[in-house]
C-alpha cells in the first residue's frame, strides 16, 4: 500500500477505537492509572507559579500530590507529561504525513475570542469535574462507572448545542 493512500484516507472508526483501547491498556499497565491529561497540565501550572516564587504545594488542590518538593522535577518524571507531549507530537506528525498541516491567519477577533473563551472554559471545567474528558470517557466508562456514562450523555448534548451555536454565530 502506498504511503499516500494509507495516511491520506480516514481510518475506520473501529480501527481508531482499537488503537485507543490498546494505548489505554498499555498506559494503565505501565502507570497503574487510567489515561488523563488535565491533571498534568495543572501540575505544569504549579511549576510555573513555583518558579515565580509562589508556594503551590500549600494550596489545597496540590496537598495530595507527592511531588518531591519541586513541581518541575515532578513534571519531568510524570508519565502524563510524556503522554501530553506524545499527543501533540503525534498530531503534528499525522497532519504532516497526511499533508494536512496548515498555518492560517485568524479570520477575525470574534473567532479568536470564541476559541480562547472555549479553551478556558474547557480547562476550567476539566479541573472542576472529578476527571477530564479523556479520563471520563476512556477511564470511567470501561470501568462501568456511572459518572462516565452521565458525562458522555452531557458531552453529546453539549456538542449538539455547541454546533448549533457555532453555525448560528460563525457561518456566514
Amino acid at each position: 500500500m502506498a504511503r499516500g493512500k494509507f495516511w491520506e484516507k480516514d481510518w475506520p472508526y473501529w480501527l481508531g477505537g482499537l488503537v485507543l483501547g490498546i494505548i489505554n491498556v498499555l498506559y494503565l499497565f505501565v502507570t497503574w492509572k487510567p489515561l488523563g491529561i488535565t491533571t498534568v497540565m495543572s501540575v505544569w501550572g504549579a511549576a510555573f507559579w513555583q518558579a515565580l516564587g509562589f508556594t503551590p504545594a500549600e494550596w489545597d488542590y496540590f496537598k495530595e500530590f507527592n511531588y518531591g518538593g519541586s513541581f518541575w522535577q515532578y513534571t519531568v518524571f510524570c508519565p502524563g507529561t510524556w503522554l501530553n507531549i506524545g499527543i501533540v507530537a503525534g498530531a503534528l506528525i499525522g497532519s504532516l504525513m497526511a499533508s494536512q498541516f496548515r498555518v492560517r491567519a485568524v479570520k477575525s477577533f470574534k473567532y479568536a475570542a470564541a476559541a480562547l473563551t472555549g479553551g478556558f472554559l474547557m480547562g476550567y471545567g476539566a479541573r472542576l469535574a472529578p476527571r477530564c474528558n479523556i479520563g471520563a470517557l476512556l477511564g470511567d466508562i470501561p470501568s462501568l462507572s456511572l459518572q462516565g456514562w452521565v458525562f458522555a450523555l452531557f458531552v453529546f448534548a453539549g456538542a449538539i448545542i455547541g454546533a448549533r451555536i457555532i453555525v448560528r454565530l460563525f457561518v456566514d
